[in-house]
C-alpha cells in the first residue's frame, strides 16, 4: 500500500485497495512525533529547585471499616521542593472525616482522622503540558473513633498534572493507602483533584 499525491489539489489520496489499518498507523506514529517534536525546545515546567505548594480534596472509600461501608471527604495541603528535574519531596497535613454505616448500630459511627505525611514522587515528561508521576508515602498522626487514639499510615500514588500557567496547575491523582492504630488496621483508595502554585 502506498500514498499519492494530485498535483492539481495537493492532497493525499489512499491507492485503492490499501490497508486502513497501515494508514491509521502511520498517522498515530505522525502524531506522536509532532507531539514529542513541539514538547522539545520548551522550557520544563518542572525543575530542580522549584518549590510547590499543593492544595487538594477527595473522597475516600472504606468498603472494609469494621464491615461498614464509609464514604470521606478528604482535604489537604503541602509544600514540596524538586530536588531534581524528575524527583520531589514533599510535606502535607491531611484531615479526613466521615460517617459509616453497618448492619446494625454497632457498626455504625463516625471517624476523623488528622495526620502528616512524607511524600516522594518521581515526575515523567518534566517539559509536556501534561505530566504523569508515581509516588510513595508516609506518616502518622491520630485517629477519633469514638476514642482517641495514634495512627500510623504507608501507601502509593499515580496522577498526572496539567499546566496551564508556567506556575499553575491542576492534577488528578489516585492513591492505595494502609492505616494502622493499636487495634485497627485497614485500607483505602482516595481519588485526589487539586491545584498546585510552583515557583
Amino acid at each position: 500500500m502506498g500514498w499519492e499525491e494530485s498535483s492539481v489539489t495537493g492532497y493525499l489520496h489512499l491507492k485503492k485497495g490499501g490497508s486502513m489499518r497501515k494508514n491509521f498507523l502511520l498517522l498515530g506514529i505522525l502524531a506522536i512525533f509532532l507531539v514529542s517534536t513541539a514538547a522539545w525546545g520548551q522550557e520544563a515546567y518542572i525543575a530542580q529547585g522549584k518549590k510547590e505548594f499543593t492544595t487538594s480534596a477527595s473522597i475516600t472509600i472504606l468498603p472494609d471499616m469494621e464491615g461498614a461501608t464509609m464514604i470521606m471527604t478528604t482535604v489537604m495541603a503541602g509544600l514540596g521542593y524538586f530536588f531534581s528535574d524528575n524527583f520531589e519531596l514533599s510535606v502535607l497535613l491531611t484531615n479526613m472525616y466521615g460517617k459509616y454505616s453497618g448492619e446494625d448500630e454497632d457498626s455504625s459511627g463516625h471517624l476523623e482522622v488528622f495526620y502528616g505525611q512524607l511524600q516522594a514522587k518521581y515526575y515523567f515528561l518534566a517539559e509536556s503540558r501534561v505530566v504523569p508521576y508515581i509516588g510513595v508515602q508516609a506518616g502518622g498522626g491520630v485517629s477519633d473513633n469514638g476514642g482517641t487514639q495514634g495512627l500510623g499510615m504507608c501507601g502509593g500514588m499515580f496522577g498526572f498534572k496539567y499546566f496551564w500557567t508556567e506556575h499553575t496547575n491542576i492534577f488528578v491523582e489516585c492513591q492505595g493507602n494502609g492505616y494502622f492504630t493499636s487495634d485497627t488496621q485497614t485500607g483505602a483508595i482516595l481519588g485526589t483533584f487539586g491545584i498546585s502554585y510552583m515557583w
